[in-house]
């Protein structure tokens, strides 16, 4: 962003002063927690009038540092945001306008309130400049002081910044999937070719082994391989089983019956 100044130094009348600014500031804050660091970059040219002054007491160069007030308007009230930003050794012009560069960092901030915030530079700022001679000796002048007042009618917003409460900072997990997605198992249902094996039991444990209920009855068969000897006992085989231990139990109890009756007949 660009903007204008008028700038004082005394004894010398106002000189203006154009500023192109360049702001790198987080765009998102999270509620209680301290923001990243925002750089600013600065490139200021200054009247021939500052120039030539620098020249009167000797300098060759100049360095030093810049305050910059800035405001920081959010939802719990407005924040001060000062600046700091410094002038490298910077060559002075044997004449005409000079541009002088400059670069700092603003401090995190730590937000109170969820909402919108944004930034803005303030209403004027202030250079402190050290002008050295050929010989990077300071002159007899000492320290060079600027202020300067922003000029009227500008746009004074630099960024903004959404910040939201810690408990939306936090993802939350995906509840539309199966709670076995991610899960891991070994489930042993019988013989690989056996159509039971399509009725396991899912495999939503990590690691669980299920073991198979074969029928002890079955023989072995080469023909069919090692493992296709023993098949799982369905329920149809379970209720076949039942019968038949009934029909041989009722067979029994007559024969009993009948050998009785036979007894008696014969008079034993």
């Amino acid at each position: 962003m660009t903007l204008q100044y008028m700038c004082t130094l005394s004894p010398y009348p106002a000189q203006a002063m154009t500023v192109q600014l360049t702001w790198n500031a987080p765009a998102s804050a999270v509620v209680g927690q301290t923001t990243a660091t925002a750089t600013a970059t600065v490139t200021a040219s200054v009247g021939s009038t500052v120039t030539w002054a620098l020249g009167l007491v000797g300098a060759a160069t100049v360095e030093g540092s810049v305050e910059a007030p800035g405001t920081v308007d959010a939802p719990e009230g407005k924040i001060g945001a000062a600046v700091r930003l410094t002038v490298p050794r910077t060559d002075v012009p044997a004449s005409g306008p000079m541009i002088i560069p400059a670069a700092g960092t603003a401090p995190g901030q730590v937000f109170r309130q969820p909402g919108h915030a944004t930034i803005s530079v303030g209403s004027g700022l202030a250079m402190h400049l050290t002008p050295a001679d050929a010989d990077s000796n300071p002159t007899a002048a000492g320290e060079v002081d600027l202020s300067c007042t922003l000029e009227p009618g500008q746009n004074t917003v630099m960024s903004s910044l959404e910040i939201t409460s810690a408990a939306a900072a936090i993802p939350t997990a995906d509840t539309s999937t199966s709670p076995a997605v991610g899960r891991t198992g070994t489930v042993t249902s019988g013989s690989p070719s056996s159509p039971a094996s399509s009725t396991a039991p899912s495999p939503e444990v990590s690691g669980a082994e299920y073991p198979t209920v074969t029928d002890p009855t079955a023989t072995k068969s080469n023909s069919d391989g090692p493992e296709s000897a023993f098949r799982p006992v369905g329920r149809n085989t379970v209720v076949w089983g039942l019968a038949g231990a009934g029909i041989l139990a009722a067979a029994v109890t007559g024969g009993v019956w009948w050998l009785v009756r036979r007894r008696r007949a014969e008079g034993r």
